[in-house]
């Protein structure tokens, strides 16, 4: 039996009173599905000017400010992998969009990240830790593959015409991986198998990704190619975050889909798994 402690979206905090009640709990291994870095100011910042818009937050505050404040972002980032180490423990984990990294949504590459370089060398520091963004990794009879960032749905919705016999017309919609995301997701599901936990920074979609708040209040906004990937590659769990509001299990098929919920607010998960029938036993959520 192998147990797994589940814990995201940190955004640079590490709650005390979670720690303590982690330090009560038996595990062999960590996984994350990422958001280590965190920075308040930064995100109030960019959701008033940046959000949505074709611009950089630096167009609005200046390269300067905005230089500071993605510098404390990724320190406190570092701050956590090095809180995470203190478990003595392998973790597996992927990037989440606070995270910098050089990918973008999806996968495209994404030149413009501040101190994506620097973080890449803090995480080859810390011993324990595997990030598997866009690859695999094994922990004894189980294949971990990893999907980073990834915030949206994702480009998949075409409309098509249909010509009725009557010779009207009307719309169809069709959703499929295409362009660059059918080459993301062709090599994501080449390292799946039975045995695969797929750790995944963003939650499928439709599946425990419903917005609760704001102006996109009710509204799904989940990874298409996550879904995607549960249909066609089956792994039997689904480790996924971003989506603070939406802590839960939930089964598809053969698949279970846990979200930890976020570190920061206080919360992470126990999953017990029987390697060796590569089955989920059960899910304890600790908060």
């Amino acid at each position: 039996m192998i147990k797994i402690l589940v814990i995201g979206d940190f955004h640079g905090k590490f709650p005390m009173k979670l720690k303590k009640r982690i330090k009560k709990e038996d595990f062999n291994l960590i996984a994350s599905p990422g958001d280590y870095c965190g920075n308040e100011e930064l995100g109030n910042l960019f959701f008033k000017h940046a959000y949505g818009k074709h611009k950089e937050l630096w167009e609005f505050i200046g390269k300067k400010k905005n230089y500071q404040l993605e510098k404390r972002n990724y320190e406190s980032g570092v701050k956590i992998l090095k809180e995470l180490e203190k478990f003595d423990k392998p973790i597996i984990g992927v990037t989440g969009n606070w995270d910098p990294t050089p990918f973008g949504d999806i996968g495209y590459p994404n030149k413009k990240e501040l101190f994506n370089k620097k973080f890449k060398s803090a995480i080859k520091k810390t011993k324990n830790l595997r990030i598997i963004d866009f690859k695999k990794s094994n922990f004894k009879e189980l294949n971990f593959v990893g999907y980073p960032r990834s915030t949206y749905p994702g480009r998949i919705t075409k409309h098509i015409e249909i010509k009725k016999r009557d010779g009207k017309k009307s719309s169809k919609i069709i959703r499929k991986i295409k362009g660059d995301n059918k080459k993301y997701f062709k090599k994501l599901k080449g390292y799946f198998g039975k045995d695969t936990i797929f750790i995944s920074h963003n939650c499928p979609y439709y599946i425990l990704d419903k917005i609760a708040r704001g102006e996109m209040k009710g509204k799904h906004y989940g990874s298409w190619l996550t879904k995607e990937l549960i249909k066609k590659a089956k792994p039997f769990l689904v480790i996924c975050g971003h989506m603070h509001e939406n802590l839960g299990k939930k089964k598809v098929g053969k698949t279970w889909v846990v979200n930890p919920g976020a570190a920061v607010d206080g919360k992470a998960a126990i999953i017990k798994i029987d390697e060796n029938r590569k089955k989920v036993k059960s899910v304890k959520f600790l908060r």
